[in-house]
């Protein structure tokens, strides 16, 4: 088997180029199977008293999320901030 370890001289050989500039928040995601994390199983989110336990995949276009989604992740993120002893800048300074 070949030596396949780039040399130094062809480690700095970077090619610059501008970034594509598009609207990529508005690309559709590609989510098939390999790609993400699996979901626990309901049983194990209710054993560490976890909210909202139940079956889902990715590829459901359903992810069956509670209607106030939004706001739970917001005040969780916002505890999280308040536990670093960050407060609400979320900057640890």
């Amino acid at each position: 088997m070949a030596d396949e370890t780039p040399k130094p001289e062809n480690l700095v050989q970077i090619e610059h180029r501008s970034p594509v500039w598009k609207g990529w928040m508005y690309e559709p995601v590609d989510i098939r199977k390999g790609i993400y994390c699996y979901g626990s199983k309901p049983a194990n989110i209710e054993y560490v008293n976890m909210p909202n336990p139940r079956e889902w995949s990715p590829l459901e276009e359903d992810w069956k999320l509670p209607e106030n989604w939004k706001d739970i992740f917001q005040t969780g993120r916002i505890s999280s901030w308040k536990a670093c002893g960050n407060g609400l800048t979320g900057s640890g300074h």
